[in-house]
């Protein structure tokens, strides 16, 4: 059952199965939080391993509860993240700002279309190689990033697809960046 889901004994990033074997693990904690959170009029959101409440009434009194439900998956709260955010400044979660409206932190789109431009112009293999990953886990992990931009800005997203889609993620650019990784 294992090897439907790994590949080279690994779960891949950004896999089509990530999301659901993440709910699948973390869904007693989302049900005992988000019981507390409906008792007390705030809203919870879970995207992958990040959770977010927002409300308007302060949350330090839950986190307690909060660390337990998420230790009973077998899981820890890193208490450097758990971050308690006022109106008043840059709500970030997952690299989006949620205060008023969900969108992409300028640095988020920056970065995802810069890797964009590197494998449109030195050809993606290059630039797997040189972060020491496969073509294949690249173009994942950027698939994945564009389509998370694409959640919040619908327009963007379009946009950073098509770019993805004149990337040449095999062929010639994946034999030229073999040469130069072994020479």
């Amino acid at each position: 059952m294992l090897r439907l889901v790994t590949k080279d004994n690994e779960l891949p990033q950004g896999g089509p199965t990530s999301g659901f074997l993440a709910n699948l693990s973390l869904e007693p904690a989302d049900r005992r939080i988000h019981c507390l959170c409906r008792r007390h009029r705030l809203h919870f959101t879970r995207y992958g391993d990040d959770l977010a409440i927002s409300g308007n009434s302060t949350l330090r009194p839950f986190h307690g509860a909060i660390v337990e439900a998420i230790g009973n998956c077998g899981y820890s709260l890193a208490s450097e993240k758990a971050l308690y955010m006022g109106r008043d400044v840059p709500q970030l979660v997952t690299k989006l700002r949620v205060n008023e409206r969900l969108r992409p932190t300028r640095e988020f789109v920056a970065e995802v279309k810069a890797d964009i431009w590197d494998c449109l112009n030195v050809g993606p293999a290059i630039v797997a190689a040189e972060r020491g990953m496969s073509v294949q886990r690249l173009k994942g992990s950027l698939t994945g990033r564009v389509s998370h931009v694409a959640g919040a800005d619908p327009k963007m997203g379009k946009k950073f697809r098509g770019l993805l889609c004149d990337v040449p993620w095999s062929g010639e650019s994946a034999t030229i960046a073999a040469e130069l990784v072994a020479s």
